[in-house]
Order: C-alpha cells, then structure tokens, then sequence
C-alpha cells in the first residue's frame, strides 16, 4: 500500500486496522452501515482523517468530531452522479465510494482489496453472531468472533457494480479491479503491480 503516493484514496470501514502495518493513509474513510458505526463509532470520532459516514447512521455515535461528514443515501439503487443529492442505495459501501469518485471526476479509478468471497452469504439486511474468527477480511478482528456483522449478499452487490462500470464507461472512464487473487468479475482486472504504475503516474 505504501508504493501508492499521495494519490487520492478512499478506505472503507475499519480500514484503520490496517494503519499499525503500512505508512500509508487514505484521504477519506467512509461508511454506510450502521452496524460497522455503532461498532466502530469510537474509532471514527477520535481519527484526523476525513470520515464519511451515511446520514442515517448518526444516531450512533456518542462523540462528535469535526472531521466527520454525512452524505445522504437514497431509496434506489440508481447510480449517482451527483453525490451532493445523495447515493444511490446499494449491498456494498464500495459502490458508494465509487459514486464519490466518479462526483470527483476521478479517472481511472482502482479498486483494491474488495471483499467478494466469504464463508457464508445471504440475503439483503441478514444479520447474525459469528461463531469463529473472521477469515474473510484482512483482520481477523474486523468482525471477531462473538461480534455481528451484516452476511453479504453477493448477486446484489455484483448487481451495483454492473451499474457503476457502466456509469463510468458511458462517459469514457474506466475502473479497474487490481485485487490480488480478487474473485469480482465485473471490473477489468489488472495486476497490483501495474495499479502501482498508474498511481505513480508511469502508466496509462
């Protein structure tokens, strides 16, 4: 992560898990799951890196920090380009990050380390336990046994990202899927090595 330069990033979640390995930091974090708040709302509130977090999940978070921004999330799944009338819904909060980046005229965008393989998937808002670690993100303490977290529903999240290459290729921008060993086949794939290239500005 540190070959990746000043370039602008956006993290998800408890990327912050992250930070006690690598210099790098992304220039935002955001979320939309209110369950990932409540959870991770301490962290949220004391961190100086812009966070961003849906509107409806305020409610969560007991301290307030100047550093914490809400953006709206509509009822549809449509996708937006204009995120100041809000995002539209989707499974995955990547699919809002990647409406944020397309507002922000970004091109091309490079995603990293998307999640879509897990040990149990379902339906839309399936909570449950988990009984054993988790192996299915980059922390086993992402969503460590004993804690909820929100089973995820793969078809509808693949569904959002048709959406958004589609968005992205009608006005002649592409997103690239540089996941290692990643199993989303919606995005073009290329290797981490060539992503590193193109952040440092030695590929097109």
């Amino acid at each position: 992560m540190d070959d990746f330069g000043s370039i602008a990033s956006i993290g998800m979640n408890k990327i912050d898990l992250l930070f006690a390995r690598v210099k790098w930091r992304p220039s935002m974090i955001m979320c939309t799951n209110n369950l990932v708040v409540r959870q991770h709302g301490k962290q949220f509130s004391t961190m100086d890196i812009p966070i961003y977090l849906a509107w409806k999940s305020r409610w969560f978070l007991r301290k307030k920090s100047k550093n914490i921004h809400y953006f709206n999330i509509k009822q549809e799944d449509d996708f937006c380009s204009d995120v100041v009338e809000g995002v539209g819904a989707g499974a995955t909060v990547t699919y809002a990050a990647l409406q944020f980046a397309y507002y922000m005229g970004c091109n091309p965008v490079i995603i990293v380390g998307v999640d879509h393989s897990f040990d149990k998937t379902g339906g839309s808002f399936t909570y449950e336990k988990r009984e054993t670690e988790d192996n299915n993100h980059f922390d086993p303490n992402y969503f460590g046994k004993g804690s909820y977290w929100g089973v995820p529903n793969l078809d509808a999240s693949e569904e959002v990202f048709a959406r958004s290459r589609h968005a992205f290729e009608a006005d002649g921008r592409k997103v690239y899927d540089a996941t290692i060993d990643g199993k989303l086949q919606i995005f073009d794939k290329i290797s981490i090595e060539q992503a590193k290239k193109i952040a440092n500005g030695k590929d097109t």
